[in-house]
């Protein structure tokens, strides 16, 4: 449960820095009691890369992603970017 709750504000300090980068969620606010740590982050229509993927992989019955390699090229590059 440490290293999870680590994690957690590990990810909320990047997501803190990043703020105001119109490539990186934002975090709106954080809830913290004893047991856990809840980020509220800002509602992204079509949900987290990983379901996307995801759902692609199903709608085109493949093996890959389920993207071309100029898609995903694409998206690598507006994810890096973001690390600028």
């Amino acid at each position: 449960r440490g290293r999870r709750r680590k994690k957690t504000l590990d990810e909320c300090d990047i997501l803190s820095q990043l703020s105001g980068d119109p490539r990186v969620v934002a975090l709106l606010d954080t809830y913290e009691d004893s047991d856990e740590v809840q980020l509220v982050l800002e509602y992204c229509e079509g949900g987290e890369l990983f379901d996307a993927v995801r759902r692609r992989q199903r709608s085109h019955e493949c093996r890959g992603s389920g993207y071309t390699e100029t898609q995903s090229a694409d998206i690598a590059r507006q994810l890096l970017s973001a690390l600028e």
